[in-house]
């Protein structure tokens, strides 16, 4: 989902440069796949957080419907927006209020589960007898993974924030390709670094 994206944005600018102007299929097809990029890559943290694949093999039943119901709502208030930003039309806060609070209480669902199994590694590092063995070294090494995953989801948290310092700052409308190839790099740096610690 990343490489569509990166891909429809280098066509949209390259277009862009070329003529000038770009068509509005061009434009929506580049937001569409943002935004499926974005909701993949949100459910992957979520999953991680959840400890998918780190501390247990598969999820209940009642996570994987609730799961399923919040990405379908996410991604048609996505495609909505993008629809309605599309038309050029002023009512598409409703849409966009949506989104951030959808996004949010994503992000919320995120921190508290990465911190509960934290806590839980903790705790079961802490209960074990003293002498090392494999179970051990393995709960040590889950939660250190956890911890550098919590590391890369501040970094994600807090980049848009220093990316927008940057844009008004430093760039001019010139550059607004650079911001793109930052927010990029940026999300190649953090996963990097989480899968560096693998």
């Amino acid at each position: 989902a990343k490489c569509a994206e990166i891909a429809m944005q280098h066509q949209y600018y390259r277009l862009l440069n070329d003529e000038g102007v770009v068509g509005q299929a061009f434009w929506v097809a580049k937001e569409l796949s943002a935004s499926l990029s974005q909701t993949v890559f949100l459910c992957v943290l979520l999953l991680v957080s959840l400890g998918w694949t780190m501390t247990r093999d598969q999820l209940t039943p009642r996570e994987r419907y609730v799961l399923s119901g919040i990405f379908s709502v996410y991604v048609a208030i996505l495609g909505l927006k993008v629809d309605c930003e599309r038309g050029g039309e002023d009512e598409c806060q409703a849409f966009v209020l949506s989104e951030y609070v959808i996004r949010s209480l994503i992000l919320l669902a995120i921190i508290v589960a990465m911190n509960f199994n934290i806590t839980h590694l903790r705790q079961g590092v802490n209960d074990m007898p003293p002498p090392i063995n494999e179970g051990l070294a393995l709960q040590y090494s889950k939660l250190y993974q956890f911890q550098v995953f919590r590391w890369a989801f501040l970094a994600y948290l807090l980049s848009p924030t220093a990316l927008l310092i940057v844009k008004v700052t430093v760039l001019s409308w010139e550059y607004e390709w650079l911001n793109d190839c930052a927010a990029h790099g940026l999300f190649l740096v953090r996963r990097g670094h989480a899968a560096a610690a693998r």
